[in-house]
């Protein structure tokens, strides 16, 4: 499947998640709702991902154009609910 670009603003969401190790829980398009620390986003093979950290063990990688929306699982200055796609859009 071809990579879609997501928009620069939800890139910047993820990277502060990164950088600041939030826990966020993540909902996929294809229904699984994965939970973890933000640990890493970066781009390979033409596409750009994510990886989470939950009790030491990575998750992913979950490619960004696969995202429905992400949840802030703690508070935060930066976001709680990020929509990245209108709800059974893919």
């Amino acid at each position: 499947m071809k990579y879609t670009p997501i928009d620069c603003a939800l890139h910047d969401y993820l990277e502060i998640a990164c950088s600041s190790k939030i826990k966020i829980a993540i909902e996929h398009d294809d229904g699984r709702r994965l939970t973890g620390y933000a640990d890493n986003v970066f781009s390979q093979n033409k596409a750009e991902w994510i990886t989470l950290v939950n009790e030491q063990e990575p998750i992913g990688p979950i490619r960004l154009d696969q995202i429905q929306r992400i949840n802030s699982l703690q508070p935060n200055p930066h976001f709680k609910l990020i929509e990245f796609k209108p709800i059974g859009k893919k």
